[in-house]
């Protein structure tokens, strides 16, 4: 909620920092007298300064407020595939959120470009998408550690 009032505080500063500055330069352009000599220029700047500020507060916070939301869901997809045991498709993921299929798929297929699973195709032409990092309690009681290498090595023949 906090970030809902940053982005309309930005907003208004933003908004009304720039009717304001719209006002000095229009008395910059056709001076009627009564302002300050340089004052008018001060406030120009003062006005756009706080312009941009009030804006690009706004945007700054919108921008992390979706990233936020992304986080979100890209954990409420995790733990529904780790639910499924690292087998999934988009259409489960539309079921069980508010995502449609398609959303669903594209958050699937981000998760696989960055290395988290990949994409299979079924003999009858269905998607699926499979996160080996979610193994089974026997995968994971049996796992060993990749750069050990004294089983192989004892097994050879040569070696004796």
């Amino acid at each position: 909620m906090w970030q809902s009032l940053l982005i309309l505080f930005g907003a208004i500063v933003g908004s009304g920092s720039l009717l304001i500055l719209l006002s000095v330069i229009q008395d910059l352009i056709s001076p009627n007298g009564h302002s300050l000599p340089g004052g008018t220029g001060m406030a120009a700047v003062f006005f756009f300064i706080t312009a941009i500020g009030g804006f690009g507060l706004s945007f700054y916070t919108l921008r992390k407020k979706k990233h936020r939301a992304q986080q979100r869901a890209e954990r409420r997809i995790l733990n529904i595939i780790a639910e499924k045991k690292g087998r999934i498709t988009p259409e489960e993921v539309a079921m069980v959120t508010e995502m449609t299929v398609n959303e669903a798929r594209q958050e699937l297929d981000r998760l696989c470009v960055e290395g988290a699973g990949e994409l299979q195709v079924t003999e009858s032409g269905q998607t699926s998408y499979v996160f080996s990092g979610f193994m089974s309690p026997e995968e994971t009681t049996t796992a060993t550690d990749p750069f050990d290498l004294s089983d192989i090595i004892t097994e050879h023949p040569s070696v004796k």
